[in-house]
């Protein structure tokens, strides 16, 4: 199953109306075939589908719709798309609501680690920020532009809806990223780090391409001074 989501079309839109819907439920699709009209503030946009396969559609004309939200799934097969309505049995022909899968993976996650939300909260609250590592720690360089969305996209909303934390930061998983990785993290982050190595230099690093200075256990003072005082990291950087 693939998601076809809402992305940001518009710099200073973050939400939108779906006002047509150019296809049937349960459709077979082919790649680029159109499949939505939604209006933005500044005109109507076709959304074509990125994938080919049986559609099926989560949202009705005049829904309100934000960056972010799915739009549809889409199954290679309508085997396959019984097979997943069989297993969620509240699905609709419209609407699906389930909890979402990142929602569900973290929420596992901070009980399996002990954490309690309103702790994360009190955390937050007192100065620890919370940053952004992708859903899953997939290499983004392998992933189509809609599958990088939601690894990027995915932490910052579940924090946002669910602790009302708004994430500013992010890294990229093994340090791997592309301009099209760059381009979702800048619309959706203050900043990004990569795994490069140095001081940040003005003129030189973009806030979506910040270097890091690792720093480990075994480093003492001295060499810590070193690190962040002289040019230690930054005559290790590799482009």
């Amino acid at each position: 199953m693939k998601k076809i989501i809402v992305e940001q079309y518009n710099v200073n839109d973050e939400s939108y109306k779906l006002i047509q819907i150019l296809v049937k439920d349960k459709q077979s699709i082919k790649i680029d075939q159109p499949i939505f009209d939604i209006e933005t503030s500044k005109a109507s946009i076709e959304i074509s589908s990125p994938y080919k396969g049986i559609i099926k559609i989560l949202k009705k004309i005049n829904d309100d719709i934000k960056v972010g939200d799915e739009l549809a799934y889409m199954f290679e097969n309508i085997a396959d798309l019984e097979k997943f309505q069989k297993k969620y049995k509240n699905l609709g022909n419209s609407q699906i609501n389930i909890k979402s899968d990142i929602s569900a993976k973290a929420l596992k996650l901070i009980q399996t680690r002990k954490l309690d939300i309103e702790k994360i909260k009190i955390w937050n609250n007192n100065g620890m920020s919370v940053g952004a590592h992708t859903v899953s720690h997939k290499n983004l360089k392998n992933l189509s532009h809609n599958e990088k969305y939601i690894q990027i996209i995915g932490p910052k909303k579940f924090f946002n809806t669910t602790m009302s934390i708004d994430i500013a930061v992010f890294s990229y998983p093994f340090g791997s990223f592309d301009k099209d990785s760059i381009d979702i993290v800048k619309k959706n982050y203050r900043f990004a780090v990569t795994t490069k190595r140095s001081r940040f230099i003005t003129n030189k690093f973009s806030q979506s391409e910040l270097p890091r200075i690792p720093v480990n256990k075994t480093d003492n003072m001295f060499k810590f001074f070193l690190k962040i005082k002289t040019i230690y990291e930054d005559i290790k950087y590799k482009n």
